[in-house]
């Protein structure tokens, strides 16, 4: 009984059977002779009584008389087929019933499969066949119902050689076909016989009595057990050479070559013999009573049969991992790559060897009686069974035929599985379009039970799907409105039977397998919408190649039935899918026009589409409008894990009605407002950052996903964002939309309008801030200032007059409207004095209107130090303010400037060579009677002398101002002191201090000339110890300098006196180095060294190697 896995195709042959011929007498092995494609081939037969029949087909070859031994001759063979393998024993046979077949029967029997292997594929077409037909068995009657008479049948015995085997029953017999030899083996031994003659050549006689032989073609090396012992002989051309005979345990029932090795078959095992040293290593073991059947692959493996199954055993005798069930014990093994066919007892068994582990049975045909089975390797060639008494002729159905008729029963996976086997070209196109017709019926049959992964990797395989076709699996990712305008594109749509949409946890794993299918066909009409050059041109339809892509992706996948893993990200999904299509682009491209829809019978299975290129632009854009909205809502149908908002920021053609409605009933407001960014509905977009933000009770659905992470601020956040990346095109929008956004958040609107790219115009910008939100005015201006935005000199004015507003309330602005400011007066000052500190461009002038008078005075100070009004801004530090440590500062400050001035003086008088002489003096202060009688107050700082602003600052410490005669100072007046007294030693103790401080940048007596006579000299002792020490310390450092210069002099004179000194002999021979003239009395030049001497003239024309003073010689 057959294996469950095991089927019979019933009606549907895969093999047309006939009887051939009728064997006068009992055979015992046959052998198919392939002659030539005119003649035809030949089956040569072994009878039980030594008799050899050469049976031939009918047309054109006359019967002859049988005849005796070697009678005739003919022309010389063909070589066979060299890339099948060979049979263990070397020929076929059929086992011996004569009373010695329990001693050689074995032999012959497992001899059947020698040239069953030379072309079981091109006869038969095992290489593609996937059934066969059954047929009537039972004993002789053979694989028909009907017996013709010997008249009808096609095929009849041409010669017998009577004497062939001298009596005796012929055991085995094998061809060789490049040597034209016959070697047959009986009783009598191994005997080699030339073809086409049939003249016996040599006979081996050591294996008299032998029980079978192995033939090895490329060394000319026969094997042959004679009872327990394996005799090597070597043929040279004109007999057999004995080489050795090695001992073994058991007498061998079946033997086969293996390179340097022999395979013996034992009954109870099997055993590989080391030719060279005799040893023998244990392959398997059987139990007795087991037959033993083996044959070699092209590989250099070995299938051998054990009880009940086969199993593969490399060259070495290393078992694999690859066993293959049969339904009962096989007792003939025939290999064509790259299946396997297998004798049983009552039928006729074949495998692939590709799946060998699952063990199906690919063609089954029930065959009882038949003894062996021999092949003929001419092309269009048939196998040849024979039995006891007659020979048939199987020849294969076309496997194109098998497989629609497969296919037509409901048996997709067996029609798959023949057209993978087809090799033939002229069938390759029938072969490509039943494939995908094949592909897509079995995809929905596997997606109808639920095998969504299988089934897309089916529905990727087929070179003509087409995303219609899927998106019919999924009614609910396929509006109506977007299907219909290619529904005429694909006529096909309809043609396939109606899937039950899933639904729950089988849904969404079945969306897990569906989008990277949609993904990878966005890529290709990408690719045709935008060729490049660099990449392969895509191709109309998805060719297998993309079935790796496919297994790829869904390999991410979630599991179909609830499993927590998501899809991998669509961006990376789409650019694998992308880079393993293009590695089959190029052959998609040249078949594209050959995928052509086939209809089977019972049920159309075509589902070509149409060429990608040949669609129109707007049938192209109606495509991807469909692939994107699909893809979209089968990302919102799964978890949300980030990948569906990724998905809609990138370039896409979503419709955007369907798309909206999907995503505000999930209530994926994020997406939907990337979905509107990307179309460009800005407007619609910052609508709903709005609502999300600042309303989200309003909306239709509660937000979930990512926007529930935009409510509130995050969502005032995400606007700024939005709006920074629009720019200064929709200045419109931005207005309208900045007021809530200033509102809700000032912080964020100041960084949108300072940080947009590219930046918008700060004159456009700011009067935006100052309708909105004008406490945060002066924040924009900061920020646009600090980054680059806004130029000093157009806004630094305007921001100090908003600094002075904070500062100084407008009239009517009260204590609310001043804390609104955002900035606190304090710290407004101090950013007011540091700006016009440190920018040149603030308009003093109208700052100067804006401050109210007597108020701000150390801002106006700083103000009119624009104008170099040093008396009046020292009476403000002193008289006003009392600050003196201000007034020290400000002079500090004006001392830089003027010695940085007069520094880039002297340099300038430096490098402009100016006459001794000439008058260098740029203005300063004037003496007159041992006093300061003018001091610059107005001017550039260059056009003073550095230290005249203390000897101005001195004069205002002396001459205080009436108006500060009358203000007391802090702390009240000293008993019996008058008004004033107090005032004036403070001012004098001051003014010493600052002196003492600054006695460095002070003509000291200058300044004592300027102090009145009355000033206690008490006070004034710290300024006079610091002006002598620092007198005493300049007299100190001018001697040192004095003292470097004159040794400086002394060394450049004694230079000099040393140089003058030096002399040199020229004598009348003596010649220039430049002219090589004689020197004579000229001026000359020398080298440092003296060796070297050239004319002054030549010196100053020539290239000057040295520089030195001319001298003159003397002699």
């Amino acid at each position: 009984m057959a294996e469950p896995n095991a089927f019979d195709v019933g009606e549907h042959a895969a093999f047309n059977t006939q009887l051939a011929a009728k064997i006068p007498g009992k055979a015992t092995c046959v052998e198919a002779w392939p002659r030539d494609e005119a003649r035809g081939s030949r089956v040569l037969v072994g009878l039980a009584d030594g008799t050899l029949l050469v049976v031939a087909p009918t047309g054109g070859v006359a019967i002859s008389d049988v005849s005796n031994h070697g009678s005739q001759h003919g022309p010389r063979l063909q070589h066979a087929d060299s890339e099948t393998g060979s049979a263990l024993g070397g020929g076929t046979a059929v086992p011996n019933t004569s009373s010695n077949s329990s001693t050689s029967g074995g032999g012959g029997m497992l001899a059947a499969a020698a040239a069953a292997v030379n072309g079981l594929a091109a006869s038969t077409g095992l290489t593609g066949a996937a059934g066969m037909s059954t047929a009537a068995s039972g004993g002789d009657s053979g694989m028909s119902g009907s017996m013709p008479t010997i008249a009808e049948l096609p095929w009849r015995v041409q010669r017998a050689f009577k004497t062939f085997g001298g009596g005796r029953t012929l055991l085995q017999l094998q061809l060789s076909v490049p040597r034209s030899l016959l070697l047959s083996l009986c009783d009598q031994g191994v005997s080699v016989h030339r073809l086409p003659a049939f003249q016996l050549t040599c006979q081996a006689t050591s294996t008299r009595y032998g029980k079978c032989f192995a033939w090895q073609e490329d060394r000319a090396m026969l094997c042959c057990v004679v009872k327990r012992r394996v005799h090597l002989l070597h043929y040279d051309g004109k007999d057999f050479l004995d080489l050795r005979d090695l001992a073994v345990a058991h007498s061998p029932l079946r033997m086969l070559w293996l390179g340097g090795r022999v395979l013996l078959a034992f009954q109870t095992g099997y055993a590989l013999l080391n030719i060279e040293s005799g040893d023998q290593t244990q392959l398997a073991t059987m139990a007795r009573g087991t037959p033993p059947a083996a044959v070699a692959l092209a590989s250099g493996e070995v299938v051998v049969a054990l009880e009940g199954h086969s199993q593969i055993f490399s060259q070495d005798g290393k078992p694999t991992k690859r066993i293959m069930t049969w339904t009962a014990q096989p007792t003939v093994f025939i290999f064509s790559q790259p299946l396997l066919a297998a004798l049983l007892p009552t039928r006729i068994e074949v495998r692939s060897l590709r799946v060998a582990s699952k063990g199906r049975v690919l063609q089954a045909a029930a065959a009882a009686g038949l003894l062996g089975a021999s092949t003929c390797s001419l092309p269009g060639g048939a196998t040849f069974a024979v039995s006891s008494s007659q020979l048939w002729r199987l020849t294969a159905v076309p496997l194109l035929q098998q497989a629609e008729q497969l296919a037509a029963v409901g048996c997709v996976e067996e029609a798959l599985d023949l057209c993978s086997l087809i090799e033939e070209p002229e069938q390759a196109q029938g072969r490509k379009a039943l494939e995908d017709g094949l592909h897509v019926q079995l995809g929905h049959q596997l997606f109808a039970s639920g095998a969504y992964e299988e089934a897309m990797v089916h529905f990727g395989t087929c070179r003509s799907a087409n995303p219609v076709i899927l998106l019919r699996l999924f009614p609910s990712l396929a509006p109506p409105q977007l299907l219909h305008p290619i529904e005429n594109l694909f006529p096909e749509y309809k043609q396939t039977g109606d899937v039950k949409e899933p639904e729950g946890d089988a849904y969404r794993g079945a969306l897990n397998m569906l989008l990277p299918y949609l993904l990878s066909w966005r890529t290709r009409l990408a690719a045709v919408a935008n060729p490049t050059p660099a990449s392969p041109p895509p191709a109309s339809h998805q060719g297998a190649d993309s079935t790796g892509a496919i297994s790829a992706a869904s390999a991410t996948q979630q599991d179909a039935h609830g499993s927590d893993r998501e899809p991998s990200s669509p961006s990376h999904q789409q650019e694998q899918l992308q880079r393993e299509q293009q590695q089959g682009a190029q052959q998609q491209s040249t078949q594209q026009q050959q995928d052509k829809p086939l209809q089977a019978e019972g049920k159309g299975c075509g589902v070509g589409g149409p060429d990608l290129q040949a669609l129109t632009s707007q049938q192209r854009q109606s495509l991807e409008v469909l692939l994107d909205t699909a893809v979209l809502q089968a990302m919102l149908a799964l978890s949300d894990t980030g990948h569906l908002l990724r998905f809609v920021q990138r370039d896409n053609l979503i419709d955007l009605q369907a798309g909206r409605a999907a995503l505000e009933a999930a209530g994926r407001y994020s997406e939907l407002v990337a979905l509107f960014r990307v179309r460009g509905c800005h407007d619609q977009a910052l609508d709903l950052l709005h609502l999300l933000s600042q309303s989200p009770d309003q909306l239709p659905v509660p937000p979930s996903g990512a926007a529930t992470d935009l409510v509130g601020l995050p969502g005032v956040w995400a606007a700024v964002k939005y709006m920074m990346a629009m720019g200064p095109s929709h200045l419109d929008l931005i207005k309208q939309h900045a007021r809530w956004v200033l509102e809700a958040d000032g912080e964020a609107g100041v960084d949108m309008f300072a940080q947009m790219e590219p930046p918008l115009a700060p004159r456009a910008a700011l009067p935006i801030v100052s309708a909105h939100a004008p406490h945060l005015a002066v924040a924009y201006l900061e920020a646009a200032l600090q980054a680059g935005a806004a130029p000093h000199a157009e806004f630094d004015t305007p921001l100090a007059v908003r600094y002075l507003q904070v500062v100084v309330p407008q009239p009517g602005e009260g204590e609310v409207q001043q804390r609104q400011q955002g900035l606190p007066p304090e710290v407004a000052l101090e950013r007011l004095k540091d700006l016009i500190l440190a920018s040149k461009h603030v308009n003093a002038d109208a700052v100067l209107r804006l401050i109210p008078p007597g108020e701000l005075l150390e801002v106006r100070a700083l103000l009119l130090e624009r104008y170099h009004r040093h008396t009046q801004i020292l009476r403000i530090y002193l008289d006003e303010l009392r600050r003196p440590e201000l007034a020290e500062a400000y002079c500090d400050r004006v001392y830089a400037r003027r010695a940085a001035a007069v520094a880039r003086n002297q340099r300038r008088v430096a490098a402009a060579e100016v006459v001794p002489g000439a008058s260098t003096n740029s203005g300063g202060a004037t003496l007159s009677n041992g006093r300061l009688d003018t001091l610059s107050d107005t001017g550039s700082d260059g056009e003073a002398d550095p230290g005249e602003i203390y000897l101005q600052l001195v004069q205002v410490y002396l001459n205080p101002s009436d108006a500060s005669k009358q203000k007391q100072p802090d702390g009240g007046s000293v008993k019996g002191s008058e008004p004033g007294q107090d005032d004036a030693a403070s001012r004098t103790a001051d003014l010493a201090r600052m002196l003492s401080h600054k006695h460095d940048r002070v003509d000291a007596g200058h300044a004592l000339r300027l102090i009145p006579d009355g000033v206690p000299l008490a006070v004034m002792v710290p300024f006079l110890a610091a002006a002598l020490q620092g007198g005493a310390e300049a007299a100190r450092g001018a001697a040192i300098v004095r003292s470097l210069q004159r040794a400086a002099n002394l060394a450049a004179r004694t230079d000099l006196i040393t140089r003058r000194q030096r002399s040199f002999v020229v004598t009348e021979e003596r010649a220039c180095g430049a002219c090589f003239k004689r020197i004579g009395t000229s001026a000359v030049v020398a080298s440092p060294d003296g060796r070297q001497l050239q004319h002054y003239s030549c010196y100053k024309r020539g290239p000057q190697a040295f520089e030195l003073a001319p001298i003159t010689p003397y002699t």
